[in-house]
């Protein structure tokens, strides 16, 4: 259940990183448009005023170089597009040929305190699958050991529809079992291992989880 929710909650956060992108890669090729008209605009003036002998070439030269530029930058921005759409599709399951983003992304009106999330990084489903798994190895680690204790035995019988005997034959046992040689303890120990190990990888998830929070959250309020 641990690694599903992980899952999910990864596949949500990428698909909206991803929708964000498509949506910052669609705004930046409009502006790329919008700005090769105007060097496509511009070309055009400075073509009238060396026509009309007021400009020097050079200046038709430079300004069509402008344009040129700027038509190869909407090429490029156009393939971002592009490729966000693609990026975006892996996501939500769909065909990312063609995917736009519509609608914007829904921006928090007021700015939450920093404290009030660092908070919530112990709640982090990576961070509970890692104390989870390290509940589990303590766990195992437990069981390994109660196979090698001594152990109550019971055991209770009967006897039924022997022509040999009167009636039915009840019988009860009881025993105790005693680990002559054991050779748990090498598992305990890789148990208990498992354990660190899964406290140590908490320690940096938990780590790299705040400074990951710290980071997005200096970005969001720039």
């Amino acid at each position: 259940k641990a690694d599903t929710h992980v899952t999910e909650t990864e596949t949500r956060a990428s698909a909206a990183h991803a929708f964000v992108a498509l949506w910052t890669a669609e705004r930046f090729a409009e502006a790329r448009r919008e700005t090769a008209t105007l060097a496509a605009e511009i070309e055009r003036a400075v073509d009238a005023r060396v026509d009309a002998g007021t400009s020097p070439e050079l200046d038709r030269l430079r300004a069509h170089a402008e344009r040129l530029r700027a038509d190869a930058d909407v090429s490029h921005a156009e393939a971002r597009v592009d490729v966000a759409g693609a990026a975006l599709g892996v996501f939500v399951g769909l065909d990312g040929t063609g995917l736009r983003a519509r609608g914007d992304p829904a921006v928090p009106a007021t700015v939450p305190a920093f404290a009030s999330l660092t908070g919530r990084v112990e709640r982090n489903p990576i961070v509970d699958r890692d104390r989870l798994d390290a509940v589990a190895a303590l766990a195992r680690a437990n069981h390994e050991r109660a196979l090698a204790r001594p152990a109550l035995v019971f055991d209770v019988g009967v006897n039924a529809l022997d022509p040999t005997l009167p009636g039915p034959d009840f019988h009860a046992t009881l025993g105790v079992e005693v680990p002559i040689i054991s050779w748990r303890q090498p598992m305990v120990d890789r148990e208990r291992a498992a354990a660190a190990a899964a406290d140590a990888q908490r320690a940096a998830d938990r780590t790299r989880a705040s400074a990951d929070l710290a980071a997005a959250y200096r970005l969001f309020t720039a």
